[in-house]
């Protein structure tokens, strides 16, 4: 009898993110908390390891709640490097770890390696796939545009260089998936590769515990939430509130802004030296539904441009599952999910208009609370059981 053909085959993935896995990092990481245990519960013959990048000494309990999941393997890989765009290039070399650690790992079953993200990680998936000897099926899931993430921090010049790499690296690879239809476009543009398009995806139950209605006391609150940096529309946010305090009564209404990034400096000096803007600094994901309980608007202010981003936003559902009014550019990454009857959409730039919008917010209650449930009405579309199963039709079909 041939025992060894009793033993199940295991489906092994390996997961690339190029990220410290802090639970208050942002939306890569609040949507690898809820898909890891989603998928698990939805297919059991699996080993999952995820290969992350702590770039400092991070305390456990600061780390996604997922990190405790012993049914999880996880491999941090250690990249204590300054930034800068020196270390940028040396950044990229230490990406053959990652292929090193998958290599060494002896496995029963069929592989398929994953990254996260379409440069750094994409490197590592190439890099796998390519010296392994084996079969390994390679899927990069696309989270943003990358060229416009990181012309901000690296230069135009260098970044031009890098998706040269980057689009060689995808159309290598098996499988393409976006996290929106604006990143497929694009991708698909570049790379003439078909891209399978899963949005970003939220967990309602995670806050079906707001009990508060938006703008049911007389003081509104308006809050940025996500990386503090001039892509994601801060300096605009910054400039609408300026124009406001100086053109409006400001005494119905405050502004918070949540998060860490390079422009943390600029919003300490804003509170500061205005009575109605409050930093409150970074919140755990976990306790995101609490917070927002507490506001009564968002603004999701991602440039679309050549500086900007790209994918449906994780804080974007999150507003919209929690009930609150969404602020908004008026561009694709936006409008793929919402119109005008659930939002405010603004020109891009145009903190004067930003500005009146948060008066209608004070004056024209009863229309809001129009947009809010019409909003609500589409994050259904977005649930995480529709996400999994897009993501299991695809392995199912290749493994």
């Amino acid at each position: 009898m041939d025992l060894q053909a009793k033993v199940p085959r295991k489906y092994n993935l390996h997961i690339i993110i190029f990220s410290s896995l802090e639970s208050h990092a942002g939306g890569r990481e609040t949507w690898l908390n809820n898909f890891i245990p989603k998928l698990l519960s939805k297919k059991e013959d699996i080993n999952i390891y995820i290969y992350f990048f702590p770039q400092k000494k991070v305390r456990t309990d600061e780390m996604i709640s997922i990190i405790q999941n012993q049914k999880i393997k996880f491999i941090p890989i250690k990249l204590f490097l300054p930034k800068g765009k020196f270390f940028t290039f040396i950044r990229v070399i230490y990406f053959w770890i990652v292929t090193v650690a998958i290599i060494s790992i002896k496995h029963n079953g069929s592989n398929t390696i994953m990254g996260i993200g379409s440069f750094y990680e994409g490197i590592s998936v190439y890099l796998t796939k390519f010296l392994s000897g084996k079969r390994n099926l390679s899927i990069i899931w696309i989270r943003g545009i990358w060229k416009k993430e990181s012309s901000s921090r690296i230069g135009c010049t260098l970044s031009q260089l890098f998706e040269r790499i980057e689009i060689k690296i995808l159309k290598k690879s098996d499988v393409l998936i976006s996290n929106g239809e604006d990143t497929k476009k694009y991708y698909e543009y570049k790379t003439g590769k078909d891209i399978t398009s899963i949005p970003n995806s939220i967990n309602q139950d995670n806050f079906l515990c707001i009990k508060r209605t938006a703008f049911s006391r007389k003081k509104i609150i308006i809050s940025y939430i996500g990386r503090l940096t001039k892509v994601k529309g801060l300096e605009c946010f910054l400039n609408s509130i300026e124009y406001f305090n100086r053109n409006f009564e400001k005494n119905n209404i405050n502004f918070e802004i949540v998060g860490d990034g390079d422009l943390i400096d600029t919003v300490k000096l804003f509170s500061e030296s205005n009575k109605n803007i409050f930093y409150i600094g970074k919140i755990p994901n976990q306790k995101i539904p609490s917070y927002l309980e507490n506001i009564d608007a968002g603004v999701c202010l991602t440039y679309s441009g050549e500086e900007g981003g790209g994918g449906v936003s994780n804080g974007f559902l999150e507003l919209i599952a929690a009930k609150r009014l969404v602020i908004a550019w008026d561009s694709e990454i936006f409008r793929q999910v919402l119109d005008f009857e659930q939002a405010f959409f603004v020109k891009e730039n145009d903190y004067i208009a930003l500005a009146e919008v948060y008066m209608k917010c004070i004056k024209e209650k009863n229309m809001i609370h129009d947009k809010i449930e019409s909003a609500y009405k589409s994050i259904e579309k977005y649930s995480f059981n529709t996400h999994t199963d897009n993501f299991l039709k695809i392995i199912n079909n290749i493994s």
